[in-house]
């Protein structure tokens, strides 16, 4: 049997968010704590960098985010994703490396935080959803299989 048939995910995004608005709720955290999870991917950064956030202050928030994740469920392993940025601010930046960046550098400096590159799965056309911004389910069955393969090398 396949291990994966037992796994549940939970996306406690909403479209939109930067990460100070997940500093500020505390509904995501709560239900971690609920859900006690194997894994915790944390994949934001799109809306800092269309609201002008600095990638320090990104990175800055996304160290919070994540210390917070080890308190709510101390088990887990967290995994900070880099991914495609959406089309409608990709002439902002266009591969948006110094918020990488940010993400490779709490890696590095966490032995229990990993970073999974997911860039490959690219916002082209037919990976983008029909509100011209967001991943498809094509995109996201790209973007699932990529993590696992990521998580699988360790």
């Amino acid at each position: 049997m396949n291990g994966y048939n037992q796994t549940r995910s939970y996306n406690l995004a909403c479209s939109g968010t930067a990460t100070e608005d997940w500093l500020r709720n505390s509904l995501p955290f709560q239900i971690l704590a609920a859900v006690n999870p194997h894994y915790i991917l944390i994949q934001l950064g799109g809306n800092d960098l269309r609201e002008g956030m600095s990638p320090y202050g990104y990175g800055h928030n996304i160290r919070r985010i994540a210390a917070r994740c080890k308190v709510v469920a101390p088990g887990a392993t967290i995994v900070l994703v880099g991914t495609a940025i959406n089309a409608d601010i990709r002439q902002l930046d266009p591969d948006w490396r110094d918020y990488m960046t940010e993400l490779c550098k709490i890696a590095v400096d966490n032995d229990d935080i990993y970073y999974a590159d997911l860039r490959s799965v690219d916002s082209t056309p037919e990976n983008t959803a029909d509100d011209g911004i967001h991943m498809n389910e094509r995109a996201a069955r790209l973007q699932g299989q990529a993590l696992l393969q990521c998580l699988n090398r360790g």
